[in-house]
């Protein structure tokens, strides 16, 4: 994330921490990708399912975040970034080798 995105004060505000926290939840403080429990400080990472940066207009849509843990979170900026490894293969298996489904 560029250091513009960051410090655009957008993750400070107080319509963003409301949104997150309906979403927390709303989803039971539960990664969406592995089922991890995120309720320890630190653990959630909520995230915009079409990026903030290509569509504004969805920033705060509750639709368009989802609550995943730091090792998915991180699985998903390496495949935003092309990461070869992103995806999954024809069986649904992720294909990125520390993707935490395939380190069980």
């Amino acid at each position: 994330m560029s250091k513009t995105h960051r410090a655009d004060g957008f993750y400070q505000s107080k319509p963003w921490f409301k949104a997150r926290a309906i979403v927390l939840k709303r989803d039971g403080y539960v990664c969406r990708f592995c089922g991890a429990d995120v309720r320890a400080k630190g653990a959630s990472r909520v995230d915009h399912i079409k990026k903030r940066t290509q569509y504004p207009e969805l920033a705060l849509e509750l639709t368009n975040l989802q609550i995943l843990c730091a090792n998915c979170h991180q699985s998903v900026k390496a495949r935003d970034e092309n990461n070869p490894d992103r995806g999954c293969n024809c069986d649904g298996i992720p294909t990125d080798p520390n993707n935490p489904w395939n380190t069980m």
